[in-house]
């Protein structure tokens, strides 16, 4: 009985050590997402946002669009270039995973057929 006294509190002991363990690391990065939103919101102007978070291929296209919406200091006009972006954004990967689709379509045909040899050749029913 005295045995399983103390393998039993040092049972509850190790699982709130555990418990504490992952609380604290859940907290760390807790504190990392809020100083990078504090960071973001701090240089985030929402007049000029869609000029300030450019992203870099994207930004050649959005050049013209960077005067007007600068001259305007509107929240509107900031908020749909921002948009814009993102659709260029999006456009891009889509044409990056067509064409990366080209070469990947043979070999996962390919391994398929090396799937079914294997899984016929290993089958003993």
């Amino acid at each position: 009985m005295y045995m399983f006294k103390v393998l039993l509190m040092s049972l509850l002991a190790a699982m709130f050590i555990n418990k504490y363990k992952v609380v604290w690391s859940n907290l760390d990065a807790y504190r990392r997402f809020m100083i990078i939103k504090l960071k973001n919101s701090i240089s985030y102007d929402r007049f000029i946002g869609g000029v300030t978070i450019t992203f870099f291929p994207i930004n050649f296209v959005i050049l013209p669009f960077i005067i007007p919406i600068t001259l305007l200091r509107s929240k509107r006009a900031s908020d749909f270039l921002l948009k814009m972006q993102y659709v260029f954004m999006i456009l891009g990967y889509c044409s990056i995973a067509m064409i990366l689709v080209i070469p990947a379509a043979p070999c996962l045909y390919l391994k398929m057929l090396t799937n079914s040899v294997f899984i016929m050749l290993t089958n003993r029913r």
